[in-house]
């Protein structure tokens, strides 16, 4: 096994529980970038039991026991042979125009400014500075959460720069980074006061670039 999958295995059963995902720093929902959403929606809903249905907001929503729990949507095939697919993390915020903008003034790229979804909360599309694209969110409803079997356990920023990305997110989302003993390692992790939200993975492959991986 791998350093991060250690720690992830080692952290999950302790850094989740049962309850509303509405917290600032919560990662409840995820998005999956797909050039196949029949596929993937075929994939999801054998291996988990999730319900693929429509999106109010577009696109298609994966339900867990009736649950809107992560959102598909569809993507160019710009690169024939190549999949391009990526889940996108949701994270909560308490002020999405304040953390856009500190993400904006600290480099990162925005794709969406904030909206508004009537009945669903407030959203933005961005790529950190490193190139990891995520929502920041503040729901006004509950959605996802990880509780439960097919639930989000855990999640990881793997980037290659740790340090630029921890400065990052401890600013814009008010992350404090802590550093896990694993065994003879440490395992670096996004963490609020109330929990450990996610970890933080240096990456070293060129050909694989930055982003949120679900657990």
């Amino acid at each position: 096994m791998t350093k991060s999958l250690v720690g992830a295995v080692a952290l999950c059963s302790l850094a989740l529980s049962p309850g509303r995902a509405h917290a600032a720093g919560e990662i409840y929902w995820f998005s999956l970038l797909t050039e196949d959403v029949r596929g993937a929606s075929a994939f999801y809903s054998e291996l988990f039991g999730w319900d693929i249905v429509s999106s109010p907001t577009g696109g298609w929503m994966a339900l867990r026991d009736g649950q809107p729990f992560a959102g598909i949507n569809s993507i160019e095939d710009r690169i024939p042979g190549t999949s391009e697919s990526l889940w996108l993390a949701a994270i909560t915020v308490n002020d999405p125009a304040q953390s856009v903008a500190t993400a904006k003034r600290l480099g990162a790229t925005i794709r969406q400014d904030v909206t508004e979804l009537a009945g669903w909360g407030t959203y933005s599309v961005l790529q950190d500075p490193q190139g990891a694209p995520l929502l920041l969110v503040k729901p006004a409803r509950s959605l996802g959460g990880t509780s439960g079997y097919g639930g989000w356990r855990w999640a990881e920023l793997c980037t290659p720069d740790t340090k630029a990305a921890a400065d990052f997110y401890t600013q814009v989302v008010g992350y404090q980074l802590e550093a896990v003993a694993v065994g003879n390692e440490t395992y670096d992790v996004f963490r609020t006061s109330a929990k450990r939200q996610a970890g933080l993975v240096g990456l070293d492959r060129a050909d694989v670039a930055p982003r949120w991986a679900p657990y």
